[in-house]
């Protein structure tokens, strides 16, 4: 039995707690529908899907999987809109990258990235708010 939906997912929330990067699992983004996302980090405001599924319709082990028949590829659109249009980034990782490491340096290059802005943007509003006062 895997904690956060499978074992790849646990894996994955394995390695953010080994970042110290904070994350809420199976997340509700958008309130009033009934999707989740793998996982949420509230310091960049992220989105994280992991598609591990997308390996069982490959190789010699053919079978439909949630995310690549037409029906899964359908939700899974519906979903990534409805989180765009809610204003929150997602990305999508499927096993390779997330073994591979790509997975964990895209989201904590997001990270950095992200903080990097909001330092820039306090910043800014502070310098606003003394040449308002001068």
């Amino acid at each position: 039995m895997t904690k956060h939906g499978s074992s790849l997912e646990d894996y994955f929330a394995y390695l953010l707690t080994e970042a110290k990067v904070e994350f809420i699992a199976q997340y509700k983004a958008v309130p009033g529908r009934r999707y989740l996302w793998d996982f949420y980090i509230p310091e960049a405001n992220l989105l994280v899907e992991i598609q591990g599924g997308t390996w069982a319709a490959t190789g010699d082990n053919k079978h439909a999987s949630g995310h690549t028949t037409h029906d899964g590829l359908h939700r899974d659109y519906e979903k990534n809109n409805l989180a765009v249009m809610a204003d929150f980034p997602v990305f999508y990782f499927d096993a390779e990258m997330v073994h591979g490491g790509e997975a964990m340096a895209t989201v904590t290059e997001y990270i950095s990235h992200h903080a990097t802005h909001d330092m820039r943007d306090m910043t800014e509003e502070v310098a606003d708010m003394q040449e308002e006062d001068e």
